[in-house]
């Protein structure tokens, strides 16, 4: 029970702190403005989508070639 306490404790700091896209996102923002920062955000989401897309048909390949 102690480990998924501090699974928990972990998990939940992790998904509240901002991660590096967020923090770039924001410095574009004031730096450029909202609409230059908006144009960053939908390259970042492109940027994971494709990267994800790339990792999700390589899982599926290695899913396929097992017996």
């Amino acid at each position: 029970m102690d480990a998924l306490a501090g699974f928990l404790i972990a998990a939940v700091a992790l998904a509240g702190s901002p991660g590096p896209a967020t923090l770039s996102l924001a410095a574009a923002g004031a730096a450029f403005g909202a609409p230059r920062a908006v144009a960053y955000l939908i390259g970042l989401v492109a940027g994971m989508v494709a990267v994800m897309a790339i990792v999700a048909s390589g899982v599926v390949g290695l899913l396929m070639a097992l017996p």
